[in-house]
């Protein structure tokens, strides 16, 4: 079984220290059968990302990406990492710089996605938060939705996507998985 490759994009703007690390290394401990490739756009952040990952890069820089742009903000950022994945890369994922994921994250991700579904999102907390956006929301109730793995709590969505977006859209592309 051939392993597939996933990009995780992460746009690079910080002032507090330490975030990226965070971020990175929730990456690094994902659990799965894949091969991950972090692409960081520094956005001209007045806290550089090699900085940042000076302990991770002499360990890990076969996995990490980083490149640097004069500040043009996140999408720009988010366009020159997509710019940087290459093209035998199964599937691409983002995680903001001041997010962490936990170890199932990409594992759950990439199950839904081998089995043909089109998009994968999934129940976070905010900072500070000690209810997930899916119960604060009330617009998602997982239960609601068809399991698609025996054992992993991962679901089909069964709702009008359109009308979860319109009125009150609580999805995010960059999330904690729980």
């Amino acid at each position: 079984m051939v392993k597939k490759k996933v990009s995780v994009i992460t746009p690079f703007y910080q002032r507090t220290r330490g975030l990226l690390d965070k971020a990175v290394r929730s990456v690094l401990r994902q659990k799965g059968e894949f091969d991950v490739r972090i692409v960081i756009v520094d956005d001209g952040s007045p806290i550089s990302a090699r900085e940042e990952l000076q302990e991770l890069l002499p360990q890990y820089s076969q996995f990490l990406d980083i490149r640097e742009q004069k500040n043009a903000g996140c999408y720009p950022a988010s366009n020159t990492a997509l710019d940087g994945v290459s093209e035998d890369t199964d599937f691409v994922a983002f995680l903001d710089s001041d997010d962490e994921w936990t170890e199932s994250h990409l594992g759950h991700a990439v199950g839904a996605l081998e089995k043909g579904y089109d998009f994968y999102f999934s129940d976070f907390y905010q900072l500070n938060q000690q209810v997930s956006a899916f119960e604060r929301g009330k617009r998602i109730k997982v239960g609601d939705h068809k399991k698609i793995h025996a054992t992993e709590p991962i679901h089909e969505f069964g709702g009008n996507m359109f009308d979860q977006i319109i009125k009150g859209n609580i999805l995010g592309t960059s999330t904690n998985r729980l």
